[in-house]
């Protein structure tokens, strides 16, 4: 390690042309940043010439160091690994970094022993072990665990496997209730147990439908052993997993790995979303948040967190589908092949299937964020029922009339901004969910004096709407509320906000006309940008980002989003407990089950041949006839 004095700018000179690490430092030695370089002695006197064009961050920055210290690399590559770990051990304030990262649990598999065991920890180490994770959500974590023990029955505990240990030993509650093995009494040999490690460690990696077909082997070769108390314990698996499968939405018709990343960035937090995607089914969704990324690009943003999250990640898929190029995207790709030892792609959507999941990962993120800063100031807000925080006592004098004080500020503002009479003391929001125009739900919900009035919430199915016409849809919503509010002589909202850009609001403004109550102010929140959209105004309005205005509509507008999509969930859900197969003779719930799971939907069974429908378990050649002719 090197070391050089701002004083001298020779000492400038000393410093090598090559890849490397530094790191700048204040007077009392704190270290400020870090960051890499192919050069580092281009780079560093980037810093410190007076003609400088410096990112004002990095400016404030520079002021402030006092001394440096270089680490030289043999490689880009090392550079990065080098860079990422050490934000990672002093988490600088300057850098874009993962808040609370060394907090993030992982699932352990201890691989090097031989009776390998299941645990969950916080620190990774180099010991021969297989980490999973890692898991933003402990709830979500401790639920994949206990599954885990019970359908592959991994030891958790720290006994001697030995066969000194296993000879001295008594079989423990676990074992007892039928979430153990065994491996500490002797009775599971070291092959079967790895059979079972081997399994869990496909579960973790999302690789299910791989695993069922492995676990069909081994099931069909026990049998034909007549060894059936295996084949029993293998067929029970098989029926645990599959419930789990069921219940995972297709994401991608290729089939392959993907982590879906989105990112929303505001003042100095953002929140990346990663919605991870293993044989084409969505397993599970992350969110990590970052600190210093306050006037930082997006580009920057998301490198720093591609860097940072997959140093630890149990997994690297294929693919990594991205809302913008990252910086340092080629270096960060040629990393992850290293890592993952295999190709890794990094795509970047522009339209299709793939740009569709990226906005809707963009939109949880979005979400979680305002969330996060509901809770942050102690607003009262609109969490989800999944991260639903523990509510938190404050005093009166305190909490109460700040979070009132900054409530009132932002209404104030809100009505100078749209030149409203007043602060809008009353909100009336709207949303609509649907699939490609099917199930299509609408939500209203109420905001008075900032804070949610839910008994005032309503929601709406869509009865007139066709197709995929969202501003036919948005209409319709309009006009059942307010011809309601009309006819029963209710009290009409200061500000009618909606969900959408210029197209929806248009077709809200139409309906209110036509209603003769045109006077009541409305706006558009698009989510792109968060544009928001007046009567009147020719283009849309830009709030600034650190706007208390802006921030009450987003709460607002995600809000109505939440409670939409609730809805249509359990619309959707109720949809499809009923099937048209439902109506041919001899098909019952298993067989429609079996159906729906070979093939994906109604549609794809309609498409399939006879042949195909009758390799289905249970269906057969006579009553697959059936089904095909039904569904003709």
């Amino acid at each position: 390690m090197a070391k050089a004095r701002l004083d001298t700018a020779g000492r400038l000179k000393l410093l090598p042309d090559g890849p490397g690490v530094y790191l700048m430092k204040d007077r009392q030695g704190r270290i400020l940043y870090v960051g890499k370089a192919r050069s580092l002695r281009k780079r560093l006197a980037s810093y410190f010439q007076p003609s400088a064009r410096l990112d004002p961050r990095i400016e404030v920055m520079v002021r402030q160091v006092a001394d440096f210290d270089t680490i030289v690399t043999d490689s880009d590559v090392e550079a990065l690994v080098l860079e990422a770990n050490l934000i990672k051990q002093y988490r600088p304030r300057y850098n874009v970094r993962l808040r609370d990262d060394k907090k993030y649990p992982f699932i352990q598999v201890t691989l090097a022993e031989e009776f390998p065991r299941l645990s969950i920890t916080r620190t990774l180490k180099d010991d021969g072990s297989r980490y999973f994770g890692p898991y933003t959500d402990v709830k979500a974590l401790r639920k994949t665990v206990r599954l885990i023990r019970e359908v592959f029955k991994l030891s958790s505990c720290k006994r001697d496997f030995s066969r000194r240990g296993r000879s001295a030993q008594r079989a423990c509650l676990d074992y007892d209730i039928g979430r153990c093995a065994g491996p500490c009494t002797g009775r599971v040999s070291a092959e079967d147990y790895r059979e079972l490690v081997r399994s869990a460690c496909l579960f973790l990696d999302g690789r299910r439908t791989l695993l069922a077909h492995q676990l069909e082997k081994r099931m069909a070769s026990a049998s034909r052993k007549l060894d059936y108390e295996k084949a029993a314990r293998i067929r029970d698996q098989l029926k645990m997993i599959e419930k789990v499968v069921e219940r995972q939405k297709v994401a991608s018709t290729g089939g392959h790995d993907q982590d879906i990343v989105a990112l929303r960035q505001e003042r100095d937090t953002a929140c990346v979303s990663v919605f991870m995607v293993r044989e084409g089914k969505a397993t599970g969704q992350q969110h990590f948040f970052l600190r210093g990324v306050r006037k930082a690009a997006p580009a920057e943003v998301l490198g720093s967190f591609l860097k940072q999250h997959y140093l630890a990640a149990g997994t690297i898929p294929k693919e990594i589908v991205l809302p913008g190029a990252p910086a340092e995207g080629g270096l960060i790709d040629r990393w992850l092949e290293a890592r993952r030892g295999g190709k890794v792609r990094l795509t970047v959507p522009k339209r299709g299937e793939k740009r569709k999941l990226v906005e809707m990962v963009e939109r949880n993120a979005a979400l979680r964020l305002s969330e996060s800063r509901l809770r942050s100031v102690r607003l009262p807000g609109t969490v989800s029922e999944a991260v639903q925080p523990a509510r938190i006592a404050l005093p009166r004098s305190l909490g109460g009339r700040r979070a009132h004080q900054q409530r009132q500020r932002a209404l104030d503002e809100l009505g100078q901004l749209l030149g409203l009479a007043g602060p809008p003391g009353v909100i009336e929001a709207f949303d609509i969910s649907n699939i490609a125009g099917r199930e299509a739900v609408g939500s209203m919900v109420v905001f008075r004096d900032g804070r949610p009035e839910k008994d005032a919430y309503r929601r709406f199915r869509i009865k007139l709407a066709r197709g995929r016409d969202d501003y036919a849809m948005m209409a319709e919503v309009l006009e059942r509320r307010y011809r309601r509010a009309l006819e029963e002589d209710q009290v009409l909202p200061d500000l009618i906000l909606v969900d959408g850009g210029a197209g929806h609001l248009g077709a809200a403004v139409r309906v209110l006309r036509r209603l003769g109550i045109g006077r009541v102010p409305a706006v558009g929140l698009a989510k792109r940008r968060e544009r928001v959209f007046t009567v009147g105004r020719r283009g849309p309005l830009l709030l600034p980002a650190d706007s208390d205005a802006l921030y009450l509509l987003q709460r607002v507008r995600d809000e109505a989003h939440r409670f939409a999509i609730r809805f249509h969930r359990k619309v959707r859900g109720g949809k499809i407990r009923r099937s048209v197969l439902d109506a041919v003779p001899g098909v019952g719930m298993v067989r429609k089950q079996a159906l729906l799971r070979r093939f994906g939907s109604v549609e794809a069974v309609a498409r399939a041949s006879p042949g195909e429908i009758a390799a289905v378990p249970g269906v057969g050649p006579v009553l697959a006839r059936v089904i095909k002719e039904s569904l003709a």
